[in-house]
């Protein structure tokens, strides 16, 4: 076997499992099923006042007041979409506060407990090329749990 085939063996041996994985993203659809007793389609999220949930030492997030209407749903649960763009504040060294950076996004409620808020935000892919617009672009990131709680009512719409 020449040196040249079994490099293209390794490589598709090492490589392509490797590129399937990050190809693979939650599949989403519309809201069809039920969360905390209602229809996930006429359910909503409400905010009271906006609330700011700090992350990291350096990073918080801005989530605006108002009403979160329910826009997709996974195997687990229900996404709910900001009614403006949810903000991340960071601060450089834990000194200087730079510009707040818009994010599409909102709350996530997992069926099994809707109680507890999660939040996610919708990739763009900007900066990461043609390959990673088409990958990222549009879709809702793994939702992830929050340092300090959101305040929220879930309700019918």
């Amino acid at each position: 076997m020449s040196t040249f085939r079994t490099l293209i063996i390794c490589f598709a041996i090492i490589y392509v499992p490797i590129l399937c994985t990050a190809c693979h993203t939650t599949e989403v659809n519309p809201p069809s099923g039920a969360i905390g007793g209602m229809p996930a389609s006429k359910s909503k999220v409400v905010l009271r006042q906006q609330q700011e949930i700090k992350q990291a030492s350096n990073i918080a997030y801005v989530f605006p007041a108002g009403d979160y209407r329910a826009v997709f749903e996974d195997a687990t649960g229900v996404y709910y979409e900001a009614p403006s763009k949810i903000i991340m504040k960071e601060k450089f060294f834990g000194l200087a506060q730079l510009a707040g950076r818009p994010f599409s996004g909102g709350i996530f409620l997992d069926r099994s407990n809707p109680k507890i808020s999660k939040m996610y935000l919708i990739m763009t892919g900007e900066g990461e090329g043609e390959i990673g617009r088409y990958l990222k672009a549009g879709r809702p990131s793994k939702p992830s749990l929050t340092k300090q709680p959101l305040q929220f009512q879930l309700t019918k719409s």
